[in-house]
């Protein structure tokens, strides 16, 4: 979904990316792991996102909930 509209947020240089994650993204809790391995990735892929466009100083605003 990012994919689909961060170009027009950089192309307006302003946009929010709201990513839903949990306590599972970094706590594993038995009988959780495919649930836990989702949540790591939406937070790992929030911060992949902030590290990449920092670079730039074209980061729309990006939340972990």
């Amino acid at each position: 979904m990012v994919k689909a509209f961060l170009p027009a947020m950089l192309e307006r240089n302003h946009g929010h990316i709201i990513n839903m994650a949990s306590i599972s993204a970094f706590v594993s809790f038995p009988g959780l792991s495919d649930y836990s391995a989702s949540k790591h990735a939406i937070s790992g892929d929030d911060d992949n996102l902030f590290r990449h466009y920092e670079l730039f100083s074209r980061m729309p605003d990006t939340y972990l909930l």
